[in-house]
C-alpha cells in the first residue's frame, strides 16, 4: 500500500503472507536413515511474515532523469517458532519471519528517453540486533541495473543484472532443533550470487482497467559463490499486479 502525501514523498506498508514447503528425501543413497521415515519428510510453513515500512523520497526530477532514496525498516511480524513437531523447530529458513527489526536503505535511479528506459538501483538489509532466540540472519547488499524498450504503448520487456552478498547467519537458535542437514547449520547460508531477469510488464493505459500493471519476470542463476553447503539454485518466476489511484 502506497501514499504520496506530496509530490517528492511516496509512504509505503506493506505486510506478507509466506507460504513454504520443503521435502526431503534420502532416496538417492538407498539406504534408509533412521532420523526420517520412509518417503522422506514434508515440511510447511504458513503465516505471517515480517512487515516493511518505507518512505520514498524524491531527490532528483529533471528531463527523464529520476533519483529516489529510501529510508525502510521491516518490523518483525512473521513468525520464527514454526515446529516440525511439539518439541523440534523447523529450520531457519522455513521460518517466515526474522525475529529482528531490520534497517532497509535503497538509492535508485531511473531514465528514459522515447522507448527505451534504463536504470540501476542499490539496496541492502542490515539486521538490528539478534532476535530473542539468539541469531539474526546475514546482512544483505544488493545492487541491480537495466535496460526496458517500450514495444507497444501498453507493453515493455526488459532485461537486468542482480548482483547479491549476503552473510552467514550470526549466532544459533536456542530452540530444540535437529543438526542432521546442510540446512541446521549457520554457516551454510547466504553467499555471492548473480543473476539475470527478463521481464515483461503490462500496462493498462485507459478504459475500464485503466492504472492496472501485470509484470512478469524470469530470474536465471548466472553465478553462485554459496557460504558452505547448499542445495544449488534454479530460475524463478516473479508475478505482480498493482493498481494506482
Amino acid at each position: 500500500i502506497m501514499y504520496a502525501p506530496t509530490d517528492w514523498l511516496n509512504l509505503m506498508l506493506m505486510p506478507q503472507l509466506v507460504s513454504m514447503d520443503m521435502t526431503m528425501s534420502n532416496s538417492l543413497t538407498g539406504v534408509e536413515d533412521a532420523t526420517m521415515p520412509m518417503g522422506g519428510v514434508k515440511m510447511t510453513s504458513n503465516n505471517l511474515g515480517d512487515t516493511i515500512i518505507t518512505a520514498l523520497v524524491k531527490a532528483l526530477d529533471d528531463d527523464g532523469h529520476h533519483v529516489h532514496a529510501g529510508l525502510g525498516v521491516s518490523a518483525p511480524t512473521g513468525n520464527v517458532n514454526i515446529k516440525m513437531d511439539s518439541a523440534t523447530h523447523q529450520d531457519y529458513g522455513m521460518q517466515t519471519g526474522s525475529g529482528t527489526w531490520d534497517f532497509k536503505p535503497s538509492l535508485t535511479y531511473t531514465g528514459q528517453e522515447n522507448e527505451w528506459g534504463w536504470g540501476a538501483q542499490f539496496s541492502g538489509v542490515k539486521r538490528m540486533q539478534k532476535n530473542k532466540y539468539g541469531y539474526a540472519f546475514g546482512d544483505i547488499f544488493q545492487a541491480t541495473g537495466w535496460g526496458s524498450y517500450r514495444i507497444f504503448d501498453w507493453l515493455s520487456a526488459s532485461v537486468r543484472g542482480v548482483y547479491t552478498v549476503q552473510d552467514k547467519i550470526h549466532g544459533e537458535t536456542s530452540h530444540a532443533h535437529l543438526d542432521t542437514a546442510s540446512v541446521d547449520y549457520t554457516q551454510n547460508y547466504g553467499g555471492r550470487f548473480f543473476d539475470a531477469g527478463f521481464g515483461l510488464n503490462a500496462s493498462i493505459p485507459e478504459g475500464r482497467f485503466a492504472g492496472h500493471n501485470l509484470s512478469f519476470e524470469w530470474l536465471q542463476p548466472v553465478s553462485t559463490n554459496f557460504n558452505g553447503y547448499q542445495l544449488d539454485r534454479s530460475g524463478a518466476l516473479s508475478v505482480s499486479w498493482n493498481y494506482a489511484f
